[in-house]
């Protein structure tokens, strides 16, 4: 018994990581700007790191976040305007195997330079529960 539940305390991690089949290359990006910054960004980039292609979205959720900050996003498709904060169904993120490609959080120039925090959630299509978050 004691090598069955030593058995699965071995496995399960493996298998969790298995399953995810990306990866996050930065959990934690940060960045600083003033009020002379043109364009702050926080970059971020996420890999492929199955043998198969993968569908990726995202959301981005407001988590201490100063007035006036406005937020755009980059991913490998391409720059979506202020007011959209999560991917759309009929766009995802498309990795092949060993692919990786950004994941850039912007900030409208005018946002007041304080601290402040986003979260980006991403997620492989069908499986919103199993996700990896950016800070």
């Amino acid at each position: 018994m004691k090598r069955i539940v030593l058995t699965l305390a071995l496995f399960i991690p493996l298998l969790m990581q298995a399953q995810m089949g990306f990866e996050v290359k930065e959990i934690v990006v940060d960045t600083s700007f003033d009020e002379t910054t043109g364009d702050p960004v926080a970059k971020g980039k996420v890999c492929n790191t199955g043998n198969d292609t993968i569908y990726l979205y995202w959301r981005i959720e407001d988590n201490m976040v100063p007035l006036g900050w406005t937020p755009y996003f980059c991913d490998k498709n391409l720059c979506y305007g202020p007011g959209t904060v999560e991917c759309p169904e009929e766009e995802p993120v498309i990795l092949a195997p060993g692919e990786c490609g950004v994941m850039d959080l912007h900030l409208l120039a005018g946002a007041n330079p304080e601290c402040g925090k986003f979260d980006l959630v991403i997620w492989e299509r069908g499986n919103e529960s199993n996700n990896v978050t950016m800070t």
